[in-house]
């Protein structure tokens, strides 16, 4: 049963793993506003800094997969819900060394749904995909479109999913799924497309004009800013969400083309661009559509997304 997420806010403990993270930083400083109590589990490979020491925060430079020096914090802190944003999210990355992307992302999620369980934690969050839905056309919806995982990053996420699923199953908790589609913002330190973009923007001139070298210029996705993907985050923390597995999606219900996205950069910074293919970076399965439908997120969480994609794309070239 869920109630209206503004009902049940209340200072509860919160371990974050990828806490110090790109999404995570930002659900961490919002949850400490808030006057949560929060752990945040990083062990800061990414290359992003630990959380600043403030008032109701611990930090433990830990693996998610070192299994002792996990479950011994979870039980110091006794969390009452954990947020597992601890992943390889970048897709060519998880290409490259799928053992270490399953490692990593499947088996260390079930270190963290162990220490769950043996630390007495009522609610988990997992931050998953929406790259887990099949490849179709339009608005994808938690209760309708079949998934249908076509890589290993949204294998790795499908099978956190089912992870999730047998965890609420074992201890009657309250399971959570977000499935995130494409955040953007300031210090992303994965080599997606926006950051790609500036760096060339910067880099690339010939004859006065910037030429842009992407991959598949034509496929659209659904971009949200990065402050908005951790506040639906945080009402999926604070909502009064009963036992069971929930799926929410985490977008804006728009989607645009990547040619279109980098114009719009380009436009921004006073540029001229060109666009043209680069056949390395193509990738050879990638999906023409990916579109939220975030109605169920609107309707049972009380969110809704902030910030359009201009005025996101304003904050990260800022």
């Amino acid at each position: 049963m869920l109630e209206n997420a503004q009902s049940s806010i209340r200072n509860t403990r919160i371990l974050i793993t990828g806490g110090a993270g790109f999404i995570g930083s930002r659900l961490t400083q919002q949850l400490l506003s808030s006057r949560h109590e929060c752990l945040v589990v990083d062990n800061l490979t990414v290359g992003l800094p630990a959380p600043p020491p403030c008032a109701h925060l611990r930090f433990a430079a830990l693996d998610i997969c070192d299994r002792d020096p996990l479950e011994k914090a979870c039980q110091d802190f006794s969390p009452e819900t954990v947020v597992h944003l601890a992943a390889i999210h970048h897709i060519p990355t998880c290409e490259k060394n799928a053992p270490e992307a399953f490692r990593v992302n499947v088996v260390g999620f079930q270190v963290v749904l162990d220490a769950a369980e043996k630390a007495g934690c009522e609610k988990v969050v997992l931050a998953s995909s929406g790259a887990v839905y099949d490849w179709q056309e339009g608005p994808l919806r938690e209760d309708s479109t079949p998934s249908r995982p076509s890589d290993v990053y949204s294998l790795s996420k499908f099978t956190n999913e089912q992870q999730l699923r047998l965890w609420a199953q074992k201890t009657k908790g309250s399971a959570i799924a977000g499935r995130i589609f494409n955040t953007i913002g300031a210090n992303d330190p994965n080599a997606h497309l926006i950051p790609d973009i500036l760096r060339q923007l910067q880099c690339s001139h010939a004859n006065g004009k910037t030429v842009l070298k992407l991959g598949n210029t034509h496929t659209r996705r659904d971009y949200i800013y990065v402050e908005d993907t951790a506040a639906c985050l945080k009402r999926m923390v604070e909502g009064a969400i009963g036992s069971g597995v929930h799926v929410f999606n985490i977008g804006t219900g728009k989607e645009f083309d990547v040619a279109s996205l980098a114009r719009m950069i380009a436009d921004m910074k006073g540029m001229d661009c060109e666009i043209t293919m680069n056949p390395a970076l193509v990738r050879k399965v990638d999906r023409q559509s990916q579109l939220a439908d975030i109605s169920r997120a609107v309707s049972l969480l009380g969110w809704k997304p902030r910030y359009s994609l201009t005025e996101a794309l304003r904050l990260v070239i800022q």
